[in-house]
């Protein structure tokens, strides 16, 4: 099984120090934010070979999985107890703008997806031990992020055209309106 999957002498410790209904959800949120940089929010996200594997090293049955209620007290309680136990942190403000450089600069003109983008900037933040805010609002700062740099590039393009071409650019695309507003 891949390591993804594997548990350290520490991981098993930590674990153990819980109830034992509720160590396989621990083990499970703690190995997939360890590999994807967030909680999963529900155990159908947690491959089975995955929970098998994890319920082995643990010694428990790997259907009690299917008991651990990932959007409950005790699954929030746990996600905060991970990221203390790998030394996570809340992003504050200097990271945030530092992310936002780094989207624009490294992940922006390689023509990504906003959804590829936004695992990458999972992995950037899991890297540098930073809790982010929710996936929506990382979603809405790529959103941005890419928008900003789409903007700087028209407008980069723009500015290196011969003027007579922005002209006739600019002649073709009244052509068009104008033909668009004939046909309503």
């Amino acid at each position: 099984m891949s390591n993804q999957w594997s548990l350290s002498f520490a991981d098993i410790d930590f674990i153990n120090s819980k109830p034992a209904a509720t160590r396989l959800g621990l083990a499970a949120q703690l190995k997939f934010f360890s590999a994807r940089g967030f909680f999963a929010e529900d155990g159908i996200l947690v491959p089975h070979d995955g929970a098998e594997y994890l319920a082995e090293q643990i010694g428990v049955p790997a259907d009690e999985l299917t008991g651990y209620d990932f959007g409950g007290r005790t699954a929030r309680r746990h996600c905060a107890e991970i990221l203390q136990y790998l030394g996570f942190r809340r992003m504050t403000r200097g990271d945030r703008e530092a992310l936002s450089r780094w989207i624009i600069g490294e992940r922006c003109p390689s023509g990504q997806s906003v959804s590829a983008m936004l695992e990458a900037v999972f992995l950037w933040c899991r890297d540098r031990n930073i809790y982010g805010p929710s996936a929506k609002e990382l979603e809405r700062l790529v959103r941005s992020q890419r928008q900003q740099y789409l903007d700087g590039w028209l407008h980069e393009v723009s500015a290196a055209l011969p003027p007579e071409t922005v002209v006739a650019m600019e002649a073709l695309s009244l052509t068009r309106k104008g033909r668009r507003a004939s046909m309503r």
